[in-house]
């Protein structure tokens, strides 16, 4: 939920300067928001999860420009939140979300 929380809010930021928001940006400013939303759901958690690490990546190697105001401005800030999405991509959702509901939870079966 929190990098949910951070890329939502981040997404959401970036529409606080309309003047300054290029296609490119405000293509990745709705796609951060929409991935911290399905996030915070629990909803899709992978392609969740891989949709922040794309925005993510265009953030960190500046391929678009970043606002201002944002809560992670920084690059280990961004690199963290990277490695959080890659974790969700692979683990996928927790035991209260809901894909779980809808899918049951995931089991690992380790052969004897």
């Amino acid at each position: 939920m929190a990098a949910g929380a951070t890329a939502a809010f981040d997404g959401a930021v970036t529409f606080s300067a309309p003047e300054s928001l290029t296609r490119l940006a405000l293509l990745l400013a709705v796609t951060m928001t929409l991935a911290g939303l399905v996030l915070i759901a629990g909803w899709y958690t992978p392609a969740g999860g891989a949709l922040l690490t794309v925005a993510d990546l265009c953030r960190l190697l500046a391929i678009v420009p970043i606002p201002a105001l944002q809560l992670l401005h920084g690059g280990p800030a961004i690199v963290l939140r990277i490695a959080v999405a890659v974790a969700l991509v692979m683990l996928g959702p927790g035991a209260h979300s809901v894909d779980a509901y809808l899918f049951g939870r995931r089991e690992i079966l380790i052969p004897r």
